[in-house]
């Protein structure tokens, strides 16, 4: 994932629940999502993976700026695509979960995509070319077994202290989400499921544990 900071931290409430699971997991990112997310979970192995280097645009248009730079996305694909093969041979994991990362699936092993996209909108003087990203968006994303949208409609965070659920919004990785009921910073970050059918990928769900029975019986996840 090189996105941007958002597409790791939705990714942080998967990570610490099949952390909590037993499942040992590996992860894969670059530059400054690599160093938050050492942070957040330092006990964890890792292996810095080149990204795709997007930059986002300060004004104009975010997809005529996205446009641009499909040549180092594609390139990016296919490095990435090769990298997971040895990755999987020298780790021996037993799945992988990537954000948004187009080329970390294998037929070797269980692939999960996860997105917040399945209908990229562009703006309305290039919006004929809607149809035409959704095919290729489909087509790239049923390399995968499935496709996980992490989604709370309303109420994001669930109190363990007493079940209160609630929206809590923080403004910097630092602040912590309090309770609104109990003040308690017990929390559980709640995320539903959205189904869609993307031809290989039969579903788009939350991840209850572990993608494969095996990994959480001492096998390992690629996230």
């Amino acid at each position: 994932m090189d996105w941007g900071l958002g597409h790791a931290t939705r990714s942080i409430p998967i990570i610490k629940k099949l952390n909590k699971s037993g499942v040992t997991i590996i992860i894969s990112a670059s530059s400054n999502i690599l160093a938050l997310l050492k942070k957040e979970f330092p006990d964890l192995d890792y292996i810095d993976i080149k990204g795709y280097r997007i930059t986002y645009p300060s004004d104009g248009s975010m997809v005529f700026k996205i446009l641009l730079q499909l040549p180092k996305i594609i390139y990016g694909i296919f490095r990435e695509h090769r990298q997971l093969y040895r990755i999987i041979k020298k780790y021996q994991i037993d799945a992988v979960i990537s954000d948004n990362r187009y080329g970390l699936w294998s037929k070797q092993i269980p692939s999960i995509f996860i997105t917040h996209q399945i209908m990229i909108k562009c703006p309305k003087w290039i919006n004929f070319l809607e149809p035409i990203i959704y095919k290729i968006n489909k087509f790239l994303i049923s390399k995968y077994d499935e496709c996980w949208i992490p989604d709370f409609e309303k109420n994001q965070n669930k109190c363990k202290n007493c079940g209160e659920i609630s929206e809590i919004l923080v403004f910097s990785s630092d602040e912590k989400p309090v309770c609104k009921k109990c003040g308690s910073k017990d929390l559980e970050k709640l995320m539903s499921g959205f189904a869609v059918s993307m031809g290989s990928a039969k579903s788009c769900t939350p991840p209850p544990s572990c993608p494969t029975g095996g990994c959480c019986q001492g096998g390992t996840c690629g996230l």
